[in-house]
């Protein structure tokens, strides 16, 4: 199929690379997005401690922001530029709102159950705001919320956000350790050229693209934490 549109060469990448005592993150990143891009240190360490993080609310999860950038995009036949996609990339310390206390790494329930806690949290936040509901996309429950699996790691998955101005976001979470989960957050945004129909294939395609990119991030646990990934696999397949 022949593509409205462009975006840079992600086979022409920077390996970004972020260490924690646990698990490392590798993150390719296209040279075309290298000026929008910023990170925090490659060096994450434990994050045990509450000033580890940038973003501390009230009552809720903090987060440590890891890597930010936009993906940019043109319309392929009069190489106009386009709204770039954007990705946040972010880790979370769950803390009490992990409902039942372990040592091993969440298991897919709990991280879908998760996800969909911060996304209730935002309808709130948004509720609270006095936002226009008829703008609000969000899943009604668990079930609607997507297991993609891509061998080595699975992600929970949904769309959901104040679809006003933008498309509402779409969110990748996998979890990292007993109390850590990696938290990403992308939008396509709105094209704005052509037809509605356009606007929509074009739109389909940075989602395409976008799920491209959650399969090339890779994550090398320690020995324990894999094992329990290897564990927890092999019930599943029993």
């Amino acid at each position: 199929m022949v593509r409205l549109t462009r975006t840079c060469n992600t086979a022409d990448h920077i390996l970004f690379s972020f260490n924690l005592d646990n698990a490392s993150i590798y993150i390719p990143i296209p040279h075309g997005c290298i000026k929008e891009t910023n990170t925090c240190d490659a060096n994450i360490g434990s994050l045990s401690e509450i000033n580890d993080f940038d973003v501390r609310r009230p009552n809720w999860m903090p987060a440590k922001r890891v890597l930010s950038t936009n993906l940019p995009y043109w319309e392929v036949s009069s190489k106009l530029p386009l709204n770039p996609a954007s990705i946040m990339i972010q880790i979370f310390k769950v803390g009490g709102f992990r409902l039942t206390p372990s040592n091993n790494i969440f298991d897919d329930v709990e991280y879908c159950e998760l996800l969909f806690a911060m996304k209730e949290n935002l309808r709130k936040i948004l509720i609270d705001a006095q936002c226009k509901k008829e703008y609000f996309v969000f899943p009604d429950s668990i079930d609607q919320i997507n297991i993609i699996d891509h061998g080595k790691l699975k992600w929970a998955q949904t769309k959901a956000g104040y679809a006003e101005a933008a498309p509402a976001d779409i969110t990748f979470v996998t979890p990292l350790s007993n109390d850590l989960l990696l938290v990403i957050d992308t939008n396509t945004k709105k094209f704005d050229y052509g037809t509605e129909e356009e606007n929509a294939a074009m739109r389909a395609e940075a989602e395409a693209d976008l799920f491209e990119f959650i399969k090339s991030i890779r994550i090398d646990f320690s020995p324990e934490i894999q094992t329990q990934i290897d564990e927890a696999r092999a019930t599943e397949s029993a």
